[in-house]
């Protein structure tokens, strides 16, 4: 998924070197931008994280991203309490035997529903964690989506993360 050679690719590197990970570190998966299919999404992110586990590579965690405002196709609609529900459900099955948890990574300009939403999918799915303060989606100069950080995402990852935690104690 995203602007890069893939899971495949990374998993072969990381594979050859494997002696050189250091002793606890994750990996961040995401479905591939354009898929609208929720099968075919399903299939890729497990497609993904088995070519990590065949390589023998045993991340602490595995993040699921399911924002990438720096791909054009920040995939809002896969924010979905159904959508995020049968990724994490398909994930959390596949990690199970290799008792690696599963984080998730939202937006941070989400609807206070649609947060309600997903924390109950995640919930009930069993993930671990949530990172809720990625890039925030802008326009780039070339016209393009670039996703921005720091200081300019500060202040309104801090409202999110205070929402969120007031969603979590509900």
């Amino acid at each position: 998924g995203l602007k890069n050679p893939g899971a495949l690719a990374a998993a072969a590197f990381l594979g050859q070197h494997r002696h050189q990970l250091p002793a606890i570190f994750g990996i961040n998966v995401a479905v591939s931008p354009g898929v609208t299919d929720p099968d075919q999404e399903c299939r890729e992110i497990r497609e993904s994280i088995a070519a990590f586990l065949d390589q023998c590579i045993r991340p602490a965690w595995f993040t699921l991203n399911l924002s990438c405002p720096n791909t054009d196709d920040d995939p809002g609609s896969h924010q979905t309490a159904a959508r995020a529900h049968a990724l994490c459900a398909a994930v959390i099955q596949q990690l199970q035997e290799f008792h690696i948890p599963l984080w998730v990574k939202i937006s941070p300009d989400l609807s206070s529903e649609q947060y309600h939403a997903l924390l109950r999918a995640f919930a009930e799915t069993g993930v671990r964690a949530v990172i809720a303060t990625n890039t925030l989606g802008s326009p780039a100069p070339d016209g393009t989506t670039a996703g921005i950080g720091g200081g300019q995402l500060h202040a309104h990852a801090l409202n999110v993360v205070a929402a969120l935690a007031q969603e979590k104690q509900r």
